[in-house]
């Protein structure tokens, strides 16, 4: 595990959620049942990393930069719709 900055980044509960129904998407269309969350972040980091050094690089930044600050739940306050669906433990 590496550590990004000096605190661990948090996601919000609508990330997780996506990064799971991306994930339930590739494994049954693709026959991967053994990949893991961590391979759907991957490829979509590598897909915006390739993006960015591309002509939509200027409209990516600005896309970035109008969103606006979004507050993370911490694990204790995980809704129990993502506990119930087995997305988060605890």
């Amino acid at each position: 595990m590496f550590y990004l900055g000096a605190h661990t980044p948090q996601l919000a509960e609508d990330d997780v959620e996506l990064i799971h129904r991306l994930w339930l998407d590739l494994t049954e269309a693709s026959g991967k049942e053994n990949a893991h969350h961590r391979d759907v972040v991957h490829l979509a980091l590598r897909h915006l990393a390739d993006d960015l050094t591309g002509p939509a690089h200027d409209t990516l930044v600005a896309t970035f930069a109008a969103r606006p600050p979004r507050r993370t739940k911490l694990p204790q306050e995980a809704s129990g719709s993502l506990r119930r669906q087995g997305i988060v433990r605890g």
